[in-house]
């Protein structure tokens, strides 16, 4: 989806507007004509709806609140009778320093307020106690990532966003975060209840991540939508490398970054990381 015309001020995003787009855009990815069915792929009434969102880098560079609050309406509007729908991240204070408040239009949970599980749930060589907002607020995951630049991983899309669901990421940073993000987004908890990935590529970190810098921050107006992760992020980390190569970066394999855990996730079974076997359609509004 492309957002024509952006606000100065991108809290002051048209949620209508880009919920409209979110249901122009499903049936596009499901060739179903029908808003309602095509949703129906993905959420079933009374599903507590979860979206993992990025809150990591601050107000300049996470999931936008109006993104998230657009879903709501498209589905809403679908007449998708979900028991609840939230947005979650690993602490109330990142989701403050994002812009979700208490007063926020979307109704937000934060790990940190309900724990980690008190078992370990591992899929090959990852370990890890997982969010309680995901085991027991949540029965359908979309994940709901923030477009960036990683100092390691290459990129932050939708799978490494999920790093957010584990109380110990800081043990699987090795090796470009590969085989580790596959091995993550592959534990049974976190694959069983996915649904639908969106990445938020509004705004752009385009090299010097994940933190927030200005100065290598495009706006680009894109939001991405998927029902495959895997290709989603492989879309876009050639677009993060098309911004790089326009602004005279290195590319991700030349700054020995390469983005090797997509190829990983599709040996997985998550999706496909092949640019050859993924068919983009475009939209704008």
């Amino acid at each position: 989806i492309k957002i024509s015309k952006l606000p100065t001020n991108l809290f002051e995003l048209d949620e209508k507007k880009i919920a409209y787009a979110f249901n122009k855009a499903i049936t596009m990815l499901t060739e179903i004509p029908s808003k309602a069915d095509a949703w129906r792929l993905f959420f079933k009434d009374k599903d507590s709806i979860g979206c993992k969102l990025n809150c990591l880098a601050g107000i300049n560079m996470s999931t936008l609140p109006p993104l998230v609050k657009a879903l709501q309406i498209a589905l809403t509007d679908s007449g998708i009778k979900f028991k609840n729908f939230f947005g979650f991240e690993r602490s109330r204070r990142e989701l403050k320093k994002a812009g979700y408040s208490y007063k926020s239009p979307v109704l937000t949970l934060a790990t940190d307020e309900f724990g980690y599980s008190r078992q370990l749930y591992s899929y090959k060589e990852v370990y890890s106690l997982l969010s309680n907002v995901l085991l027991r607020k949540t029965t359908a995951l979309v994940y709901f990532g923030k477009l960036k630049d990683h100092n390691l991983a290459g990129i932050t899309g939708v799978l490494k966003n999920n790093y957010g669901l584990i109380h110990n990421p800081n043990k699987y940073h090795m090796n470009n975060c590969d085989p580790y993000v596959a091995y993550v987004n592959s534990i049974p908890q976190i694959k069983n209840i996915y649904r639908l990935s969106i990445l938020d590529a509004i705004n752009v970190q385009y090299h010097g991540g994940p933190s927030y810098k200005p100065q290598w921050e495009a706006k680009l107006g894109y939001i991405i939508v998927g029902s495959d992760p895997v290709a989603v992020d492989t879309y876009s980390t050639n677009l993060i490398e098309k911004i790089r190569n326009k602004k005279g970066l290195p590319s991700l394999k030349e700054e020995k970054r390469p983005v090797k855990y997509l190829v990983t996730a599709q040996k997985e079974g998550l999706g496909i990381s092949d640019p050859e076997k993924i068919t983009v359609k475009y939209l704008e509004v």
